[in-house]
């Protein structure tokens, strides 16, 4: 493909490429096996904040994150909206924000994707527009060749914070879900019986990860 152009994901909604249009860029939609916009080199995961945290509850966001750092891409997370409706009985929005926050670090650090939260979606049209202006290769969909379990790509996550290793990451995998291993604190995460052994100084530097 020789001409400057945006990839959207064949799924995605047509109100977005509409406002992209309007800026006189020219789009192309194909089906995508990671993320749901390609610019150049850059590839754009889109969220509203309400799917956002559906896939996270799901732990369907890890294998999209996966495939997003396969891709050899710069890659964005980006989040529309700054209050989910899932929580929209709580008169607090502290929970929301510290969920949002840990998934900051942990999409960088496990990932090397960037995580990016707009109020409104005028805000990812102007982000999209920079991205643009800034093209300098063309837009190619990236061949995702691996493929793995949700399991796997929380083995592969955990695996790399220093001192858990691939046998304590497989057993963290196994018995935890990770939101579950977020709300631990320091002490509980420390205090972690693997192999007959607590998880020490490496338990404080998980909470590090999730939380730092």
């Amino acid at each position: 493909m020789d001409e400057k152009v945006i990839l959207i994901d064949s799924h995605e909604s047509s109100v977005i490429e509409e406002k992209i249009k309007h800026l006189g860029i020219k789009t192309l939609r194909i089906p995508l096996e990671a993320g749901d916009y390609i610019i150049g080199n850059i590839l754009i995961e889109f969220k509203t904040i309400d799917d956002f945290f559906g896939s996270l509850n799901s732990g369907r966001l890890f294998d999209q994150l996966y495939k997003m750092k396969l891709s050899g891409k710069k890659c964005f997370l980006v989040i529309i909206g700054t209050y989910p409706y899932i929580y929209k009985e709580l008169s607090d929005i502290t929970p929301v924000l510290k969920r949002i926050s840990q998934m900051k670090l942990l999409c960088f650090k496990s990932y090397d994707v960037l995580l990016l939260q707009f109020a409104i979606v005028e805000e990812f049209i102007d982000l999209i527009e920079y991205f643009w202006t800034k093209m300098d290769t063309m837009s190619y969909a990236p061949i995702i060749k691996k493929e793995e379990s949700i399991k796997d790509i929380k083995i592969d996550m955990l695996g790399r914070i220093k001192g858990v290793g691939q046998k304590r990451a497989l057993f963290l995998a196994e018995h935890f879900k990770l939101k579950d291993l977020c709300n631990m604190s320091p002490k509980d995460l420390s205090n972690l019986v693997i192999n007959n052994r607590k998880l020490g100084e490496t338990g404080k530097k998980i909470y590090q990860v999730f939380h730092e």
